[in-house]
């Protein structure tokens, strides 16, 4: 991640985070959640706008985001698109321990994984963090590569913030 992307995204963490969500990398060039130019960032903004009403623009929901103790991590500190699988997999692996540690920093009550194949290592980076704090785990389809899966991303999240809610798991 460039030192610039990192600093963006420093300004978007919230004192305590109450929801973290975890994706596999940033993605190359400029394309980034927290410059409001990703899938990621498309299909969790309309999912929160379903759930809590429009928004006025990307950055009066990125203030939502961060006022409710959202944060988004990342699995892979930088870009993995294009390795081959067997290349691609070894950096997920290789970034469990380091997300443990943040995630043992972040203490935060919900991990949504967003990419249900990184599951495994998510669940992982929780038990080495030895946390007690997240109280719910979720994996999430990845809005990439069609309409069918940006839907699937949204329609999921929205499942998720609304069982969150009845729930009293998360307090908006």
């Amino acid at each position: 991640m460039t030192l610039l992307s990192e600093e963006i995204r420093q300004q978007y963490q919230p004192e305590v985070v109450q929801i973290l969500f975890v994706t596999e990398a940033v993605q190359p060039g400029n394309v980034f959640f927290y410059r409001k130019n990703s899938n990621v960032f498309r299909a969790v903004k309309e999912a929160f706008g379903q759930v809590f009403g429009a928004f006025e623009d990307q950055e009066d929901f990125l203030k939502f985001f961060k006022k409710n103790g959202c944060y988004v991590d990342y699995l892979c500190p930088e870009p993995i698109n294009g390795l081959p699988a067997e290349a691609r997999q070894k950096v997920r692996i290789s970034g469990v321990e380091p997300l443990s540690k943040r995630l043992a920093l972040m203490q935060p009550k919900v991990v949504i994984t967003v990419m249900k194949v990184l599951e495994k290592e998510v669940l992982e980076a929780i038990k080495l963090a030895e946390i007690t704090s997240v109280e719910y785990t979720k994996a999430i389809a990845f809005p990439a590569h069609s309409k069918t899966n940006a839907d699937k991303c949204v329609a999921e999240l929205v499942a998720v913030l609304n069982e969150l809610l009845e729930k009293e798991i998360w307090v908006d």
